[in-house]
């Protein structure tokens, strides 16, 4: 499992009517996956490992910014919710 946060900021790229700046809420994305290693046992396997990923697990959008994506892009990302399968193999 892996949580990542970005904290809340003031954005100085939009200002409200008043004039104080946008606040831009925090940001919290969850990275589940679940691993298993194969020993030896002779076969194709032997060494190997399959992981399965998901990662963003509760699909959140990133918050809107005044930005040309709308989001701070170095600090968040749109990709949403992703599911990946890796399988990894040692030749010792």
């Amino acid at each position: 499992t892996f949580v990542r946060r970005v904290g809340a900021f003031d954005s100085s790229d939009a200002q409200l009517a008043d004039g104080t700046l946008y606040r831009i809420p925090s940001w919290t994305t969850t990275n589940l996956w679940l691993e298993h290693r194969f020993g030896k046992h002779g076969n194709l396997l032997d060494n190997s490992s399959v992981r399965l990923t998901v990662r963003n697990v509760a699909d959140r959008d990133p918050p809107l910014s005044g930005r040309s994506l709308g989001f701070y892009s170095s600090l968040h990302n749109a990709l949403g919710r992703g599911y990946y399968l890796t399988l990894t193999k040692s030749f010792d």
